[in-house]
């Protein structure tokens, strides 16, 4: 019998990371026949949701002098450890 009173830790196998790739991977696959075929409103679309995916991780710079933030892309889907 099975003890309850025991936490139950189990990691995903596939990380969020892995697949935010996998997700872009397939959206440019769809830019690159659109690029080639000359749909330009179609390929704009798709790196516009290459973008949607990329934007959650862009986090703010460090203040300047001026007390504003400087917007540095920090792209940690790249960085992150799989």
């Amino acid at each position: 019998m099975e003890d309850l009173s025991q936490e139950v830790v189990r990691l995903s196998k596939i990380n969020s990371a892995g697949l935010i790739n996998m997700r872009i991977n397939n959206i440019w696959i769809e830019v690159n026949k659109a690029a080639v075929s000359g749909n330009y409103l179609h390929w704009n679309s798709q790196l516009d949701r290459i973008w949607c995916e990329l934007v959650g991780d862009i986090k703010k710079g460090k203040e300047d002098k001026d007390g504003k933030y400087k917007d540095v892309m920090i792209m940690s889907v790249l960085l992150r450890k799989a």
